[in-house]
C-alpha cells in the first residue's frame, strides 16, 4: 500500500526516530577460523526492512561505531530491530544471514529512552524469531464446541523473495490424555496455500466439536507457515498465535486481529552475545485539522511595531519559559520562514540583545533564542553550502586515519610528533582555502541574517571593526563550522560511521584550528589566547596575516547582501536507484537498471556511476509529481514509485521504504517550487504493462491520465501544522511557568502608574495580553486535541485492524494513556486530570 503518515480520526501523526548506534561490548569470539576476533558492523530496521548500515569494524570484539542517522518514518511499524553482523561469518550455524544477535525494541517502548544513552543485551535470532505480520480471525464457541475462522493474514515475512503461505488451526486442552506435550492436542487443519503474496485471504471456517473436551479450558493455536516443499528443512515458519478460550466471550462471534509472535518455547530463550550502547529518540506529533492551529500560528507570528517592545512577543515569552531553547528555536524558525517573517524577529532580538549586553566580548555568544534561532536558520538552510566545501574533506579523514596527536601527554610511545604536525596541517589547510573559496556559494538567507546582526553591531560599534568580525566569525565558523568538522554526523556530512578514537581526536584538532582563526579575528590585535601549547604551531601557521585577510574578505562577503552570490545547483539527494524508462521508444527495452541519481535544484539526472557521465538529464520545470505505485500491482516491486514529467513517466525503486520517502519529498520539494503552469494534469496511478494500463484498463499507451495530479498547497520541506504543534507541546510541558508569569504581569498590569514612562506601561500591557491570549490558545487547541484522541480511542478498538491484540497476552485492554502515546501526545494530562490553565 502507499506510504504515508499514520491517520486515524482526523489525526495526522508524523514520526522521526534518531539513533545513535554507539559501540560493542563482550562479542562472543570466533569459535572456529582466524582471526578469533570479529569485524563487525550493525543494520537498523524497521521491523525486518533494513534501512541503515554501519561501517565495518575490523577485528575487534569491543568495537565502537559512532554512526548516527535520523528518519522520518514512512509507515507504521511494531519493531526497530537493530542486528548485528560479523562480515567474516556469512552464514554461521543456528543464525540468519550471518546476524550474532539483535536488540528488538517495541515501538511503545522508543518514548520510554528520551535521547539517552542505554546499554541492552544482545539476543540470539534464528529463523523462526523472525516474525512479522497479523492475523484476522472469527472464533465462536460453547463448553461442547468451536468454531474458527481464518479470514487473512496481512503483511508476512517473504522467504527468499516469495511467501506461498497457509495456516494450520489446533485446539489444545490440558485435560487431554496425551503426557507427551504440556497441552494435549485434539484436531488440526491446514488452510489452502496461498502463493506469491504477503496478504493471503484464506477465509477457511473449521468446526471443533469432540464431545471428552471441555473447550472452556482450551487454548487455540494458530500458526502460519511458507511451503516449501523442495527446500533442505522443509516448510518456514512465518509466526503463530496462543488463544486461552475462556479470553474469548461465548455469547457471540470473536471477531478480532492479532499479532503473529515467534514460537511460544522460544521466547525465552536467551544466552551471552554482548551488549550494544544505542542512543534512542522517537518523537511524534498529532495533528489535528489545520483550522485549530489558526489562531495559535496568528499569535506566534505577531511580531510588535516597535522593536523594543519584542519581549512582549509569543515567540520572545516561549524562550522565556523553556529551558532548552533550541526546542524553541527550530519550530519559531520554520515558521517565520515560512511565512517571510524570520528577518523582522531575528533583527527584533538582535536590537535587543546588543542593548543589554554587557561584555562585548560575549556579544550574540550565549545560549540565547537569538543565538538558537540563527544556529538553527544556518543548519537548515545551509545545509547543502555546508556540504558543498566540507564533505570531501571530512570524508577523507575518515578514509586516511592519519594519526595527527601533537599533544606530548597523550602521545603514544613511538608517536612522531613532526609527522603528526605535517599530517594535521594537510588537513587544516585545504578546509581552510574551502571555506573562504566558498563565500559566493553561501545561501541569500543566511548572507542576509548575518548582514543584519553585522549591521546592529556597526550601529552600536562604528568604529570598531574587530567586534563586526566577531558578530559574523562567532556564528559561521565558530557556531556553524567548527561544530560540524567536531560532530559531521548531526550536520548530515557523514552518515556511514566508521569513526575510531583516531578520526575524533583529528577531527577536534581540526575544529580547534577553525575556532583558533575566529578568535583571532574578534581581537583587537589578531592575537588569540593560547590555552594549550601543545596548539601553538597551529596558530602561528594559520593566524598568520596571509590566513586571516583571506578570512576577512570571506566574511565580509558572506554578510554583504550588495554582493551577487552564485547560483551554482544545489544538491538535494543523491544515491544508487533502480530505474525502469517508459515511453521513450515503442520497440525499446524496457529493462530496471541500477543508477546513480542525482537531484539538484535545477535538474534530476542519473548515470551508471557518480562519477561517469550522466545518461538523462531532466529539467526540475518539467517534474510535476512523484505518485507511489500499489504495492503488489506494479511489477510485484516494493518501494516503487513514479516520478510525472510532462511527456512521461519514471519508474524509480527504492532500496527501503525510508529511502523512497525521502526522495519522494526531496522530488515534490522541486515540484512545489516550479513556477511554471503545469501542463500535465492528469497521471496513471499504476504501470502500462501487457498491452494496457494495469489502472484503468485503458490501451493507449499515450493517454494522459486516468486521475488528476494532486496540488502541493504547501512546500514540503515546512509543515507549518507540524511546527505550530511543536510549539503547543513545548507551552503545556511549562505551563506553570506560563501560569506564573501571567500571575506576575496581571500584578504589575494592575499596579501600574501614570506617572510611570510610556514605554513602561506600553511593554507591561502588551505582554500581559499575549500571556493571556497564550493561555487561552493552549487551552482551546488541547480540548481539539483530546476530542479527536478520545474519538480515535473509542473507535480503535482493541482487536481491530489498526489495534491488533499485542504480543505477550490476550488479557491487554488499552488505557487513554497508551493512546496518547501512540498518537505522541505521552506528555499530555489525563482526561481525569486536565491541566490547570488560568483562562484570562
Amino acid at each position: 500500500m502507499p506510504m504515508m503518515s499514520f491517520k486515524s480520526d482526523g489525526i495526522r501523526v508524523e514520526e522521526t526516530v534518531r539513533v545513535k548506534i554507539c559501540e560493542l561490548r563482550n562479542l562472543p569470539a570466533r569459535s572456529s577460523g582466524s582471526p578469533k576476533s570479529r569485524s563487525a558492523y550493525c543494520a537498523l530496521n524497521l521491523d525486518q526492512e533494513q534501512i541503515y548500515t554501519t561501517a565495518v569494524v575490523k577485528n575487534n570484539l569491543n568495537p565502537y561505531f559512532g554512526a548516527e542517522t535520523q528518519f522520518e518514518v514512512p509507515r507504521q511499524f511494531r519493531f526497530l530491530n537493530v542486528y548485528v553482523y560479523d562480515k567474516n561469518d556469512p552464514a554461521p550455524n543456528g543464525t540468519v544471514n550471518g546476524a550474532l544477535g539483535k536488540v528488538a525494541i517495541a515501538k511503545k517502548d522508543l518514548q520510554k529512552f528520551g535521547g539517552k544513552d542505554q546499554w541492552f543485551p544482545i539476543i540470539p535470532i534464528d529463523a523462526d524469531s523472525e516474525v512479522k505480520g497479523k492475523i484476522h480471525l472469527e472464533v465462536a464457541w460453547t463448553n461442547k464446541s468451536l468454531t474458527v475462522r481464518i479470514k487473512k493474514c496481512d503483511g508476512l515475512t517473504l522467504v527468499n523473495r516469495n511467501c506461498d503461505s497457509f495456516a494450520q488451526v489446533t485446539v489444545e486442552n490440558p485435560g487431554s490424555s496425551t503426557s507427551s506435550s504440556r497441552l494435549g492436542a485434539t484436531k488440526s487443519f491446514k488452510t489452502k496455500t496461498w502463493r506469491k503474496t504477503v496478504n493471503p485471504e484464506f477465509n477457511e471456517t473449521f468446526h471443533f466439536d469432540d464431545e471428552q473436551v471441555d473447550y472452556s479450558t482450551a487454548e487455540i493455536k494458530v500458526s502460519v507457515w511458507h511451503e516449501s516443499s523442495g527446500g533442505l528443512w522443509g516448510n518456514v515458519f512465518l509466526g503463530e498465535i496462543r488463544i486461552p478460550v475462556q479470553t474469548l466471550d461465548g455469547s457471540r462471534k470473536n471477531d478480532l486481529w492479532y499479532f503473529l509472535n515467534p514460537r511460544d518455547s522460544l521466547r525465552e530463550k536467551f544466552s551471552d552475545q554482548g551488549s550494544i550502547r544505542l542512543n534512542i529518540r522517537y518523537n511524534a506529533e498529532s495533528i489535528i485539522s489545520p483550522r485549530y492551529y489558526e489562531p495559535l500560528r496568528k499569535l506566534i507570528l505577531s511580531l510588535p511595531d516597535d522593536d523594543s517592545l519584542v519581549t512582549a512577543s509569543a515567540a520572545f515569552i516561549l524562550g522565556e519559559i523553556c529551558e532548552d531553547k533550541m526546542e524553541v528555536a527550530k519550530p519559531i524558525v520554520r515558521i517565520f520562514l515560512k511565512y517571510g517573517q524570520l528577518l523582522p524577529l531575528i533583527r527584533a532580538l538582535g536590537h535587543l540583545e546588543m542593548n543589554t549586553i554587557t561584555d562585548v566580548s560575549t556579544l550574540f555568544r550565549g545560549n540565547t533564542l537569538l543565538s538558537k534561532c540563527v544556529d538553527e536558520t544556518m543548519r537548515l538552510g545551509g545545509k547543502f553550502y555546508l556540504e558543498s566545501f566540507m564533505k570531501d574533506h571530512i570524508d577523507r579523514i575518515f578514509l586516511e586515519q592519519k594519526y595527527c596527536e601533537i599533544d606530548p601527554v597523550r602521545l603514544a610511545d613511538g608517536g612522531d610528533l613532526n609527522l603528526n604536525m605535517l599530517n594535521l596541517v594537510s588537513y587544516i589547510e585545504p578546509i581552510l582555502t574551502s571555506i573562504t573559496s566558498s563565500a559566493l556559494s553561501c545561501p541569500s538567507l543566511m548572507s542576509e541574517i548575518l548582514s543584519e546582526l553585522k549591521q546592529s553591531a556597526k550601529s552600536k560599534y562604528p568604529e570598531r571593526r574587530e567586534i563586526h568580525y566577531s558578530v559574523v566569525a562567532g556564528f559561521i565558523l565558530l557556531r556553524f563550522v567548527a561544530p560540524a568538522i567536531l560532530n559531521p554526523e548531526l550536520f548530515d556530512l557523514r552518515k556511514e560511521g566508521g569513526r575510531t578514537e583516531t578520526v575524533t581526536r583529528t577531527l577536534t584538532l581540526v575544529s580547534k584550528a577553525v575556532q583558533s582563526v575566529g578568535n583571532c579575528l574578534s581581537n583587537e590585535s589578531n592575537k588569540v589566547l593560547i590555552k594549550e601549547s601543545y596548539m601553538e604551531p597551529i596558530m602561528t601557521k594559520f593566524c598568520s596575516e596571509p590566513y586571516l585577510q583571506s578570512m576577512k574578505v570571506f566574511l565580509d562577503t558572506v554578510s554583504s547582501t550588495n554582493v551577487i552570490h552564485s547560483s551554482f545547483p544545489v544538491k538535494l539527494k543523491e544515491g544508487i536507484l533502480t530505474k525502469r524508462a517508459q515511453g521513450r521508444s515503442r520497440f525499446g527495452w524496457k529493462n530496471f537498471k541500477r543508477r546513480y541519481f542525482c537531484l539538484t535544484t535545477q535538474e534530476l539526472r542519473y548515470s551508471r556511476s557518480a562519477k561517469s557521465n550522466p545518461l538523462g538529464r531532466i529539467p526540475v520545470s518539467e517534474i510535476q509529481s512523484t505518485q507511489f505505485l500499489t504495492e503488489g500491482s506494479s511489477f510485484d516491486l516494493k518501494n516503487m514509485f513514479q516520478v510525472i514529467l510532462s511527456s512521461r513517466q519514471l519508474y524509480i525503486q527504492a532500496r527501503h521504504s525510508v529511502e523512497a520517502k525521502e526522495w519522494k519529498d526531496a522530488l515534490d520539494f522541486v515540484a512545489s517550487r516550479n513556477h511554471l503552469q503545469r501542463e500535465r494534469n492528469m497521471f496513471h496511478p499504476d504501470a502500462f504493462i501487457g498491452g494496457h494500463w494495469r489502472c484503468c484498463k485503458g490501451s493507449d499507451q499515450g493517454n494522459p491520465g486516468c486521475r488528476e495530479v494532486p496540488s502541493f498547497q504547501v512546500p514540503v520541506d515546512i509543515d507549518v501544522n507540524r511546527e505550530v504543534e511543536k510549539v503547543q507541546s513545548l507551552l503545556l510541558k511549562n505551563m506553570e511557568k506560563l501560569s506564573r508569569l501571567h500571575d506576575h504581569c496581571h500584578n504589575d498590569y494592575l499596579s501600574l502608574h501614570k506617572e510611570l514612562p510610556q514605554h513602561i506601561q506600553d511593554l507591561t500591557a502588551s505582554r500581559y495580553h499575549t500571556l493571556t491570549s497564550m493561555q487561552a490558545c493552549v487551552t482551546s487547541l488541547e480540548q481539539e486535541h483530546r476530542h479527536h484522541v478520545k474519538q480515535m480511542y473509542q473507535r480503535n478498538v482493541y482487536g481491530s485492524e489498526h489495534a491488533p491484540i499485542g504480543e505477550d497476552t490476550v488479557n491487554y485492554a488499552p488505557t487513554y494513556q497508551y493512546i496518547m502515546a501512540l498518537v505522541g501526545s505521552a506528555d499530555r494530562p489525563s482526561p481525569s486530570t486536565p491541566p490547570e490553565i488560568t483562562r484570562c
